[in-house]
C-alpha cells in the first residue's frame, strides 16, 4: 500500500456508519459493511474522514480503484443523491469531530449554525426560520517538485546511431518503495564505462557503481541484451 495518511479513527468510522446507515453506495442495510476510499489510494486519495464511506462488500469488490462517478454511472445508481449525501455527511462530520476549515451557516440569512450529525435532525436557523445551509469548506494541499535532465550524445543522425554517451542526473520515482530518489547515471559506450550513485529519500546510498560497461549486469538502457538473429 502506498505511504498515505491513515488517521481515521475508530470513532470516526463508527459515525460514518450511523450517519449513512447502509452501504453508500446502493444503500443495502443489515449487511457487514467495509471501509472505501472514494478517491481511490492509486488515484491520490487518503485514508481519512472526508474520503472514507462505508460500503458492501458488492459494491467495494466492483468499484475497486475506479473513479467513483463513473462507476456509479456504470451500475445506474444515484449519483446526484450520493454526492450531495457524500457532502452532507463530511460537513456535518468535520464539525463534530472539530475538522479544521469548515463552517456552517444558515443560506436564507448567513447565520452560523451548528449542523447534527444526521440531516433529519436539523432544526430552523432562529432568525430566519430558513432550513437550507451553506456549507463552506476550505481545501489546502502542497506540491512539491522533482527535477531531472537526460542528455545523449552521438556520432551521426538520431535513429540511425546509437548514442556513444547517456547521461541521466536529477531525481526519479522509485517503482518499488514509491518514493523519490536522487539519482546520477553515465552510460559511456565510446569509452567502456557504466557509473551510476542512487541516494534514497533519508540520505542513504542504496547503490554506487563505477565499472566497464561491457562487464555491466545492469538494468534499463545499460542493459545488456541478447544479440538477435534467426530462431533456429
Amino acid at each position: 500500500m502506498d505511504r498515505v495518511d491513515h488517521d481515521l479513527s475508530d470513532a470516526q468510522w463508527t459515525a460514518l456508519r450511523a450517519a449513512w446507515g447502509g452501504c453508500a453506495y446502493c444503500g443495502a442495510s443489515n449487511t457487514p459493511l467495509q471501509r472505501d476510499c472514494v478517491l481511490a489510494l492509486s488515484r491520490g486519495g487518503r485514508y481519512t474522514l472526508g474520503n472514507i464511506v462505508p460500503v458492501c462488500r458488492s459494491c467495494n469488490a466492483s468499484k475497486g480503484n475506479a473513479e467513483v462517478t463513473g462507476w456509479l454511472r456504470r451500475r445506474r445508481l444515484d449519483e446526484r443523491a450520493f454526492l450531495l449525501r457524500h457532502l452532507e455527511i463530511n460537513a456535518a462530520l468535520a464539525l463534530q469531530f472539530q475538522e479544521p476549515n469548515t463552517t456552517v451557516s444558515c443560506s436564507g440569512c448567513g447565520t452560523s449554525m451548528p449542523e447534527p450529525p444526521r440531516i433529519e435532525d436539523r432544526e430552523p436557523c432562529p432568525t430566519c426560520g430558513s432550513m437550507a445551509r451553506t456549507f463552506a469548506v476550505t481545501l489546502t494541499d502542497s506540491a512539491e517538485a522533482h527535477d531531472s535532465l537526460a542528455t545523449k550524445a552521438r556520432h551521426g543522425e538520431v535513429g540511425k546511431v546509437k548514442p556513444y554517451r547517456e547521461a541521466f542526473t536529477g531525481f526519479d520515482h522509485h517503482r518499488d518503495t514509491k518514493e523519490w530518489r536522487e539519482v546520477s547515471r553515465v552510460v559511456d559506450r565510446e569509452n567502456d564505462r557504466y557509473t551510476e550513485r542512487i541516494v534514497d529519500a533519508a540520505g542513504n546510498v542504496v547503490r554506487d557503481v563505477d565499472e566497464p560497461l561491457s562487464q555491466h549486469r545492469g538494468r534499463g538502457a545499460a542493459k545488456r541484451r541478447p544479440p538477435t538473429g534467426p530462431t533456429p
